[in-house]
């Protein structure tokens, strides 16, 4: 098959082309993997946070409910103040 110059160009403007537009996916997915890694990383952050709340809220309730469960100071022992 014989190219004339119109025919090789417009080859070599498509062959350009589909190379420019392979690049520009090869960026869009390095940028999309690298925000991916970056919403991983929050992901972890914010659950790691949400077992510390868990863990201090649970110590918080022990601690509750260790002081309700403490025997009640005998009155008579502690007289009122002016007597």
């Amino acid at each position: 098959m014989t190219w004339n110059a119109t025919e090789l160009f417009l080859e070599c403007f498509s062959w350009l082309h589909l190379q420019m537009l392979s690049k520009k996916v090869d960026t869009l997915t390095k940028a999309m993997e690298v925000e991916a890694k970056k919403m991983r990383r929050e992901v972890t952050a914010v659950e790691k946070e949400v077992v510390i709340l868990r863990a201090e809220k649970e110590q918080e309730r022990r601690a509750r409910r260790s002081s309700m469960t403490k025997p009640p100071v005998n009155s008579s022992s502690n007289p009122a103040p002016g007597r």
